[in-house]
């Protein structure tokens, strides 16, 4: 890259920033919005005794706006398919041209007759958003208090609006303000709600001239919908907040076209996320006294001066987590200490650390750029070491769970991806240094490379032909991925993957230089998401011309998670042969990779592995095939049942092949009793806590007694199985039962689903039961206690045998609705029980098709596979069109692809790699 050029780009860059701040106003560089430019043009002013609109340009800016479906988006030349962007836009729009229409004032040169059918379109039009929202994933900032608020102001103008979630979201907002009474805001601390002051509009109670005290530069809290609000209802004409609107006007984004922002100003943010970013990407001199660099810190140290030694977004404005830990990252990297003892202090919380004060849910981003902040400190106290932990746990354990890195500040899951790389990757580089202290287990460890790989593979899997990543923003979202995978190159383990990451960021910096397009991207998120010519153009900058090859991780970072270089090698055979050779060489290594690092972490022993290691990598290599959107913790739990699932099989197996009937009717009795504790009535309805961890402290120098605590209304009673019992077939059934007991993601189901879970548990254990007992001699059976004829009548045994109806019914259980998604209808539940069927006959057949000597057979065989297939991919599309079980679609296709790795004996092929 031409170092001439980076130089103009950054310089530029800064020197635009610095000539538009103001010493009392900051400036900024966000996008403008509809929703708060409906609010600035309801304002009306008693003008030379005639009542006036204030803002006639604002007005015109939302009559402009409408879009041809009758909603209006956040901002013009976009759409309103962001849900609450476009719910919050068009309510606040409708609010406007109604009031306009009741009371046009001097602007009567829009006909009432064209205004009625805006309004009656863009009522229309919130209809249906409204009724396709779903309240209880949403993660935009202040939703639960801004929408209800507009559902009242509506209602005084005579709309009434009912939906699916309007009771979930009223109870959503009376808990957000259950302890916020009027005169908690009159107070002289600044607080992050007032930032939605028009969230209270209505309140009669509240009296907003007792808030005037909290203006900054006449805004308040540098929201022009907030001070819109404020301005309406005092009760004296406050000329400092009308200026202060006009110079929004003026010098924001909007340029005097009516239009205003979210935030105005945004001075710290912007300035921060830019030098930031460009220090840390080594684009900007680690030096105090140039001139950029000075005028920044001295813009932040006033800042810090009137917020409690902390920043935020702007001047005057709460202080923030984000904002001040993105603030101390500069002072560390300019050699000044940081302030991360402050920020703890004032931002903690027994999980992770707050946004806010009074924030309702916790950001991602927000504690990585904390974590960072805090490993670049070099300041010591007490707290700082755990810390340090507690936020390397949250972070791997909500990367872990999420389908996407989802953030409340970003759209953009690549933004996260990015800066959780940058967090973790110099967590590790601490570790190799010895900056952490070694009492952090190694498990911890673990889990953050199993949680970068994993960044990796996914990342590396999304890119698209053109280079490209993202839908929502192709520019920046590119750059963010760029900007992963370079802090990931320094993974021990990406060296395998060196040759696709190096040409994964050439193909990305190819699009990034040669895109013809300037169109902004709202990837950033306020009341409503929002772009930044200013962030777009840094984050490009940095992918382009930041190093590729940063400094090693070091040795101690080598040895958390070892790989066998000689199973590698076989491995690297066997790629090009079979199955195998069917999917991309580097997604096989990849999968494999993930495959024994999940490994390390379980700590299986040798015998376990057998059983573990072939399934997690066909889990891996079926997720990565099909980049699925299933989360890690998804594919996790998909292992470790599908694991227990073949150790019960391998159990049966191995007494199948043993001549001992005393042997097989120890196991026999063994099976009946777990299938017995999978029985009780109201153990599947409850989710299986009732099932608690096995007490294995009795199992020294072999099995003696062996309680499995069963608490069935609130009573508990014991299984105890004979000392004659194996000790190791114990350990697997018990193993197989714990696995339910410990799922919050089953227990959080709904009832159907974890009725049908148990159901399919229970017949898998009498299946294998029934098995085992039809190889046992004539004179054995008949003093056994085995399954019922009621109980073998509701079986097909082959079916239960393959455990694959128990893991449809998991993956179902762990996308249901009460983990952020919808529940499956009951035309889709009949589809997903035919897909399993088909499922489970396209397995048998092909296994038959693989045994079959006879060439008419193998014929046969296959055609019946064709058949069968071709009425799978009927009823998956079947289930795809409808777009909220999308989710759903994702766990069912990728069990489908872990069954075809099975059932073509990929694993067979995998277990000579042992």
């Amino acid at each position: 890259m031409n170092s001439a050029t980076l130089e103009v780009r950054v310089d530029k860059l800064l020197r635009g920033m610095l000539n538009d701040y103001d010493s009392a106003y900051g400036f900024g560089s966000m996008s403008s919005s509809v929703y708060d430019t409906a609010w600035v043009a309801c304002i009306k002013k008693a003008v030379s005794g005639s009542t006036q609109w204030l803002f006639p340009s604002s007005y015109n800016y939302i009559l402009d706006s409408q879009l041809s479906n009758g909603g209006w988006p956040a901002h013009p030349n976009s759409t309103d398919t962001d849900e609450v962007d476009g719910i919050l836009s068009t309510m606040a729009a409708i609010l406007c041209l109604k009031q306009h229409f009741q009371t046009p004032l001097q602007l009567r040169h829009y006909g009432n007759q064209s205004l009625i059918e805006k309004i009656a379109a863009g009522e229309h039009r919130l209809s249906i958003l409204l009724n396709e929202w779903d309240v209880g994933k949403c993660n935009s900032v202040g939703y639960e208090v801004l929408v209800p608020s507009l559902l009242e102001l509506l209602e005084y103008e005579d709309l009434y609006l009912e939906f699916p979630g309007k009771e979930k979201l009223l109870e959503i907002r009376d808990k957000k303000l259950t302890k916020l009474r009027p005169e908690v805001l009159y107070q002289g601390k600044h607080f992050a709600l007032l930032h939605s002051l028009e969230a209270f509009h209505q309140w009669s109670e509240f009296n907003v001239d007792k808030i005037s005290h909290h203006k900054i530069g006449g805004s308040i809290m540098a929201s022009p919908s907030a001070t819109a609000s404020y301005l309406m209802r005092s009760s004296t004409w406050d000329d400092e907040a009308e200026a202060y609107l006009r110079l929004v006007m003026s010098n924001g984004h909007g340029k005097n076209t009516g239009g205003v922002p979210s935030a105005y100003p945004s001075t710290n943010f912007e300035l921060i996320w830019v030098a930031s970013t460009l220090l840390e990407a080594n684009l900007l001199p680690h030096d105090q006294t140039t001139d950029y660099n000075q005028a920044l810190l001295n813009i932040l140290e006033i800042s810090r001066q009137c917020s409690e030694g902390l920043v935020g977004f702007a001047p005057g404005i709460e202080p923030d987590l984000d904002d001040s830990s993105k603030a101390s990252i500069i002072f560390s990297a300019l050699g000044k200490p940081g302030f991360t003892a402050s920020i703890v202090e004032h931002f903690d919380s027994p999980e992770c650390l707050k946004t806010y004060q009074e924030e309702r849910n916790p950001s991602l981003s927000a504690n990585c750029n904390a974590l960072l902040a805090i490993l670049l400190d070099s300041t010591t106290y007490p707290s700082k070491q755990v810390t340090i932990e507690k936020l390397v746990k949250y972070i791997c354990l909500k990367s872990q769970q999420s389908d996407s890195l989802e953030d409340k500040w970003n759209l953009s899951p690549y933004y996260s991806a990015m800066l959780m790389s940058q967090a973790l990757t110099e967590y590790l580089r601490a570790f190799a240094k010895g900056k952490i202290l070694q009492c952090q287990t190694t498990s911890i460890q673990q889990s953050v490379m199993i949680t970068l790989f994993h960044c990796l593979v996914q990342t590396l899997n999304s890119q698209k032909l053109d280079g490209n990543w993202g839908d929502k923003g192709p520019m920046e979202e590119t750059s963010y991925a760029i900007l992963t995978l370079v802090r990931l190159l320094v993974l021990p383990h990406a060296q395998f993957l060196r040759p696709q990451i190096l040409s994964a960021i050439d193909r990305g910096r190819s699009f990034l230089l040669g895109s013809k397009t300037n169109a902004p991207e709202h990837l950033w998120i306020e009341k409503v998401s929002y772009s930044s010519a200013n962030l777009a153009e840094v984050y490009a900058v940095a992918a382009l011309y930041i190093a590729i090859d940063g400094p090693s991780l070091g040795q101690p970072v080598s040895e958390i998670c070892k790989l066998n270089n000689g199973e590698l090698a076989k491995l690297g055979v066997l790629i090009g042969q079979g199955p195998l050779s069917k999917s991309p060489r580097w997604i096989v290594l990849a999968s494999w990779i993930e495959s024994r690092l999940y490994s390390l972490e379980k700590q299986w022993t040798s015998t376990e592995k057998d059983c573990f290691e072939p399934v997690a990598f066909s889990w891996f290599l079926a997720n990565n095939k099909k980049n699925s959107a299933c989360s890690l913790s998804f594919t996790h739990n998909m292992i470790d049942l599908s694991t227990r699932i073949n150790q019960v099989t391998m159990l049966r197996l191995e007494d199948l092949a043993s001549q001992n009937d005393n042997r097989k009717e120890r196991l026999l009795k063994q099976m009946h009793h777990f299938v017995q504790i999978f029985s009780q009535p109201e153990l599947p309805l409850k989710g299986f806590q009732e099932i608690q961890k096995p007490a294995l402290n009795g199992l020294q120098d072999g099995l003696k007694r062996f309680p499995l605590m069963i608490i069935t209304n609130g009573k508990t009673s014991y299984g105890n199985l004979p000392t004659a019992y194996s000790p190791a077939a114990t350990k697997v059934f018990s193993s197989f039962a714990d696995f339910f007991s410990k799922q919050d993601a089953i227990s959080n189901a709904s009832g159907s689903l974890k009725e049908v879970l148990g159901l399919e548990a229970k017949q898998f254990l009498t299946a294998q039961t029934i098995q085992l007992e039809s190889a046992i001699s004539k004179s054995y059976r008949s003093c056994l206690s085995c399954p019922s004829n009621a109980e073998r009548s509701s079986i097909n045994p082959p079916t239960g045998l393959t455990g694959i109806p128990l893991l449809f019914s998991l993956a179902t259980c762990l996308q249901d609705r009460k983990n952020g998604r919808r529940p499956p209808s009951e035309f889709q539940n009949l589809l997903l029980k035919d897909i399993r069927d088909r499922a489970e006959s396209c397995f048998l057949m092909k296994q038959q098709f693989h045994h079959s000597a006879s060439v008419a057979c193998r014929h046969q065989a296959e055609m019946s596979i064709d058949y069968q297939q071709s009425l799978l991919t009927q009823a998956l599309k079947q289930i795809q069109r409808s777009k909220e079980s999308q989710p759903l679609l994702d766990g069912i296709v990728m069990v489908l692809e872990y069954v075809e790795i099975r059932s073509v004996e990929t694993i067979a092929t995998h277990v000579e790699v042992q």
